[in-house]
């Protein structure tokens, strides 16, 4: 996975997930503050994502509605989308999984662990 973008709605939690990405050799990264703002970047088609990181609790569209509305272009079918969240109950990660969701990374999460999930997605 090489072009990964970063949706959240924390300057400071994208900032963590910048460094650990660029940390474990991955850089080119780009970033949204919310998940509609990530839309519109896919919908303009400037970059070719490998992967997306994705917050689930953010204004304007959750990562969940995100994820649903991603879903629905055939271009994107296999693009993988890997959860960070605090949201960490079954029926959270049931949820994730049904609007499309890759990967499920709770918060607090090891860079190790991160790392390992972005690699093997």
């Amino acid at each position: 996975m090489a072009n990964i973008l970063i949706v959240d709605d924390s300057n400071m939690l994208r900032d963590m997930l910048k460094a650990t990405l660029l940390e474990g050799g991955y850089s080119q990264l780009s970033e949204a503050s919310d998940g509609q703002e990530a839309l519109n970047i896919l919908k303009a088609g400037d970059h070719n994502f490998d992967g997306m990181l994705v917050d689930i609790e953010m204004p304007r569209m959750d990562g969940y509605a995100l994820a649903a509305e991603i879903r629905k272009f055939n271009k994107y079918k296999d693009l993988p989308l890997m959860a960070v969240t605090s949201r960490y109950s079954k029926s959270d990660r049931m949820r994730g999984v049904e609007v499309g969701m890759s990967e499920y990374i709770t918060k607090p999460y090891s860079p190790d662990y991160l790392m390992n999930v972005v690699k093997r997605s």
